[in-house]
């Protein structure tokens, strides 16, 4: 059984984990949940990156 944390984060990050699963096409289903979480961490950094560029782009228009 995975670390409660690991489950608390699985939960909190869905949504970037379901997002992912849709960009990449990817079935989530055979994963481990570090493994899930680790995806969604990324997609969830690469996201909030891109809302920060968008901000700075807007910003100086």
């Amino acid at each position: 059984m995975a670390a409660p944390y690991v489950e608390d984060l699985r939960v909190k990050l869905d949504p970037y984990a379901l997002d992912l699963q849709a960009r990449l096409n990817l079935p989530l289903r055979g994963l481990r949940p570090i493994q899930i979480v680790n995806l969604a961490l990324t997609l969830k950094g690469k996201y909030l990156h891109q809302q920060k560029h968008n901000n700075l782009t807007r910003d100086t228009k």
